[in-house]
Order: C-alpha cells, then structure tokens, then sequence
C-alpha cells in the first residue's frame, strides 16, 4: 500500500472514532473491514501493569474467523494471538465497540456465531455479553476494565449490564462446544435510549483445568 494510502486510511479512522456516536437501528461486524475492525477496543485495563499482568487476551486475526472468503474474527488466545486458547490464570478480559440504538417499539435481537469450550464444570468460565451504558445516571463515565484476577463471579460494577447468554438454562455464559454455532438473544428496548453503550464481549476463567478452544466470536448483528 503506497504511503498516501496509508496516511488516508489513518486519517480516516481517527475522524471515524472522534466523531460522535449516531443512534442506529441496525449494527453489523464480521471484522473484515479495517475501519470496522479499528472502532474496537481489545483487553482495557485501568493501568499497563495490570494488562501485562493478563496471560489470556482478545486479538482480532484468522483464528476467529467464521466466514467462508473472510479472514477476521474477534477471540481470545494465551499465545500472543497464534491460536485460540487460553490458560488457567484467573481474568476477566474486555473487548467493546461503541454503539446507540435508537427507540423502539420492543426488543433488539444480537446474533453472533461463536466457539467457545471453557471449563463449564466451574460453572463461570466462559464467554460473556454486556451493554454498558458510557455514562451513568448521574453523567459520569463508566469505566470498562479488565482485571487480572478472577472471583469466579461477574464483578459487581458489570452485573447490572449483563446479557443472559442462555435464558432458558439461567445462565449468563456460553461455553461448551468446540463447533461454531449461533446465538441469538434479545437486548431488553428499555435500555436502548439513542445514546452511547458499550457492547461488551468478556472472557472469563479461573484456575479450573483449562478447555480448549478459548472464545472465538464473528458475524454479529443487531
């Protein structure tokens, strides 16, 4: 790529990400377009020593790819983002994009495919969901942030903002299969206002005998 087309591509995405978020009524990822792909922010964390203290992180790349003529998906990996796996050092582990979704009559439907074994026996490591607000009731900035140690629970500043991955089993995650497969699940209209929220895929796992794969996640839709 000539270097005016690099310069272009970058000054795309900076205006891109500065500019304010529009409320939508329809969202689409399957990470193959770079701009697409740079609106997503992989493996927060409140200071450097505490991400380099993360073995387990998100990377965008090959392994996480579910499309068949494409070459990126979203998914966690131990190995510097090699393969998709992970090892059983307790994390939590954010990747978001920011979005809006307008009013509506009703609910959202999110899809995505994903892959994703984990430990179920711990009955906590897994693939998680979230839409978290930018700011609370009050103005202030939510701050989203990995941690580099696990509780075996959701962290009690991100329960509120869960999505219930598998509803008729009461359970918040996913996990279990070494096959890609859908899910489908409603985000609640009532928290869909018009303005910014932060839809949040988390990696979780303790020190339970690890399952390969790790999360792989791609094709998603609202």
């Amino acid at each position: 790529m000539h270097m005016k087309r690099i310069v272009q591509v970058i000054l795309l995405a900076a205006l891109t990400l500065s500019m304010p978020v529009q409320a939508v009524r329809r969202y689409s990822c399957n990470f193959e377009d770079s701009i697409a792909r740079s609106r997503w922010t992989l493996n927060p964390a409140a200071n450097q020593q505490i991400l380099s203290q993360i073995t387990n992180k998100w990377y965008i790349g090959e392994p996480g790819n579910n499309d068949r003529n494409g070459h990126n998906g979203l998914y966690i990996s131990a190995d510097g983002g090699v393969t998709a796996n992970y090892q059983n050092k307790g994390c939590w582990v954010f990747a978001y994009d920011t979005i809006a979704l307008d009013v509506i009559n009703g609910d959202y439907l999110l899809t995505f495919d994903y892959c994703v074994m984990a430990n179920v026996a711990s009955n906590f490591d897994g693939l998680y969901a979230l839409w978290i607000p930018v700011t609370n009731e009050n103005g202030d900035s939510i701050k989203v942030n990995s941690i580099a140690t696990s509780a075996g629970v959701v962290p009690a500043r991100y329960t509120d903002y869960v999505i219930r991955l598998q509803p008729s089993a009461n359970m918040d995650y996913l996990g279990g299969t070494v096959t890609w497969r859908e899910c489908a699940v409603k985000i609640k209209g009532s928290e869909c206002d018009g303005t910014p929220h932060y839809l949040a895929f988390a990696w979780a796992n303790g020190s339970n005998q690890a399952q390969q794969p790790a999360a792989m996640i791609d094709n998603i839709l609202i």
